[in-house]
């Protein structure tokens, strides 16, 4: 590749319960951009056009558990905050956001990457370069594309960004948050205890939650036919990661 690009991924399962047990499915939307700096708005963004294509895809879609590496971007009281906000943008409830342990959880992200990589690379390997956006979206969609992957060719607009400071303190020793009409509960360890409670004016007084991030979509996500499911109700489980990509 002539140029290195951040490829965003997002890696979602999402579950089903028409044949009397929950059945299964794992798709990755990937967000090549030809520039982006990885931050916390920016993950906002790619969180909101996930959710999006999912809600487009399954309209009776109304809950989503979130699942992350401890990375920074996503390690972060402006997310944590934001969270919940941005799942009313779209119409889906943010129920929990649990991150993993620090060095750990990539391994699911890793996987899925691994094919397109070795998809992308067989591109390379023909004599065409990939250094933009739309032509790495034209790689991994190239001989039927990749099965489950989906993308799009997004804008980060930094105009929309509506929190520049916060003043809550100690959300890097809390990796598990559940939102709760009455305000978020956390905890250190996965449900240890009862976890540190926070109302909603509390929250309030941190400060107001990011609202829609205007992320603009410049090429759709790849159209592929989509396994029906009936009475999908939660998105079950979902593991963000971001990642350098190069030749």
């Amino acid at each position: 590749m002539g140029q290195k690009k951040v490829i965003y991924t997002f890696y979602a399962i999402s579950g089903s319960k028409n044949v009397g047990k929950p059945k299964m499915q794992t798709r990755s939307y990937i967000h090549p951009f030809d520039k982006c700096i990885q931050n916390w708005f920016a993950e906002a963004s790619i969180l909101e056009s996930t959710l999006v294509a999912l809600k487009t895809s399954y309209s009776s879609l109304r809950e989503a558990f979130l699942r992350s590496d401890n990375t920074g971007c996503y390690h972060n009281a402006y997310l944590i905050l934001s969270s919940a906000s941005l799942g009313v943008c779209v119409g889906i409830g943010i129920l929990r956001y649990d991150l993993s342990d620090p060095q750990a959880g990539k391994d699911v992200c890793d996987r899925r990457i691994a094919t397109r990589k070795s998809h992308v690379r067989r591109i390379i390997s023909e004599g065409n370069d990939i250094n933009t956006a739309n032509y790495m979206k034209v790689a991994i969609e190239s001989y039927v594309g990749v099965k489950g992957i989906y993308v799009t060719v997004a804008e980060i607009q930094d105009s929309f960004q509506s929190i520049t400071k916060h003043s809550m303190t100690g959300n890097r020793a809390l990796n598990n948050f559940l939102f709760e009409s009455a305000g978020q509960r956390a905890w250190k360890a996965y449900n240890v205890g009862t976890g540190r409670v926070f109302s909603l004016a509390q929250l309030q007084k941190y400060c107001i939650p990011q609202g829609s991030t205007g992320v603009k979509k410049l090429q759709p996500f790849s159209q592929k036919k989509m396994q029906p499911l009936q009475d999908v109700g939660t998105f079950r489980a979902g593991a963000m990661q971001a990642q350098v990509v190069g030749p």
